[in-house]
């Protein structure tokens, strides 16, 4: 089904057709005049009052749906732009998961978001991230969003980035302006080193346990009813590739039905790269773990800033640990 992006970027197509279709005709009449009309618009305005009352290869009908169309669009675009929406109270309004359908967005938000998210920065290749030694090689069918390119196009909005957020991975078939659409959320924290050796010896109901101590403290602060259920993939760690990867089931409000936040975090000697999806639906729980953990395994810390490359006697230690960071611990007691 096409969506309001589509249409915005089909009608000046259509517009630009008919008028080609004004300029042929106009050809047959008089080729300077064509000419002129290829390469300066306007002159199409001459033309339609000169050949106005041509029985023959009048430039008339065309020219007349060229406009029309093209009129059309630019009021359309314009008054997305200025109309401002009624505003709703929030504690009339549910912020819908992927997963499921709905949403109060009028016309002219719509028409805002599909403008700029037509406009969104996407970049191949590898991106640097700002401020770390670390880079993303960005996989085949994957583009990067960068932080600037965010704001700009979901200001105001409930899928505006954190204060952490350096960028979204976007695959190249996900469009943005839809109510599935899905992204993996890219953040850095440069905390320094992050311990791992007492997640080895942290089993998993403990792990858990002290997960949902963490949530629960963070959902009363917020007071969002957010209930961490359990892990629908338990927490493991690859001290090999420094990478840990799990997923969480959450139960919260305005769902229908619980679910799921995939995370996968890349370890270096300074800090971390953190991949997450948040609100996926439970039928998506591969797609979303492989996702994750497949983009953390494309993040590259630089020469002598891999997690093997610690320096116990010159490296600056993280606040919290690796089982910290995954049960939320050390963030519940220290919001930011």
């Amino acid at each position: 089904m096409f969506t309001m992006i589509y249409l915005l970027l089909v009608l000046p197509a259509v517009a630009w057709l008919l008028y080609m279709l004004a300029v042929v005709r106009v050809w047959r009449l008089d080729r300077a005049i064509a000419v002129f009309m290829f390469f300066f618009w306007p002159v199409g305005f001459y033309a339609l009052f000169k050949y106005w009352g041509e029985k023959e290869s009048s430039p008339r009908t065309p020219l007349l749906l060229a406009l029309a169309i093209m009129g059309a669009w630019g009021s359309f675009i314009g008054w997305g732009f200025m109309h401002t929406p009624t505003q709703v109270a929030s504690d009339d309004t549910e912020m819908m998961s992927p997963a499921e359908d709905g949403g109060g967005d009028t016309i002219a938000d719509h028409v805002k978001r599909s403008v700029a998210i037509a406009n969104l920065r996407r970049q191949t290749g590898s991106v640097d991230i700002p401020d770390a030694p670390v880079s993303i090689d960005v996989p085949a069918h994957f583009r990067f969003i960068d932080r600037a390119s965010l704001l700009n196009a979901f200001s105001g909005t409930s899928d505006e980035p954190d204060d952490g957020t350096i960028g979204w991975l976007v695959h190249e078939r996900v469009d943005l302006s839809s109510n599935q659409a899905w992204h993996v959320q890219v953040n850095y924290r440069g905390d320094g080193y992050i311990a791992s050796n007492d997640f080895a010896t942290a089993g998993g109901d403990a792990l858990l346990a002290r997960a949902q101590g963490a949530a629960r403290k963070v959902a009363a602060d917020a007071d969002d009813g957010v209930q961490l259920l359990r892990f629908a993939e338990a927490p493991t760690f690859d001290p090999a590739a420094a990478r840990v990867n799990w997923v969480e089931e959450v139960s919260q409000k305005g769902h229908a039905s619980p679910t799921l936040d995939c995370y996968a975090v890349q370890l270096g000697r300074k800090g971390a790269v953190f991949f997450s999806i948040v609100d996926a639906a439970a039928q998506r729980q591969e797609l979303c773990l492989r996702s994750v953990r497949m983009l953390a395994a494309h993040a590259h810390f630089g020469p002598g800033q891999t997690y093997a490359d610690h320096s116990g006697a010159l490296d600056r230690k993280a606040p919290y640990t690796l089982t910290d960071l995954v049960t939320g611990e050390y963030f519940a007691d220290h919001p930011e």
